[in-house]
């Protein structure tokens, strides 16, 4: 079976010597790994606050 040409995708060329270079790999990889971690501590300060609603919902209610 013969390999793609990968060198024009979607009409803009690709240099593959440019697109694998180890930096940007590293780059990419701790850009992701930045990105993953922020969202995991939003996600666990928005359910601290979920966690607070409902504690006070439920103190402040008759019965």
């Amino acid at each position: 079976m013969e390999r793609p040409d990968l060198r024009h995708v979607a009409g803009c060329p690709l240099r593959l010597a440019q697109a694998v270079r180890p930096e940007r790999l590293t780059t990419v990889a701790r850009d992701s790994f930045y990105v993953g971690v922020g969202m995991a501590v939003l996600a666990f300060q928005r359910a601290q606050v979920f966690r607070r609603e409902v504690a006070r919902t439920m103190s402040t209610r008759p019965g």
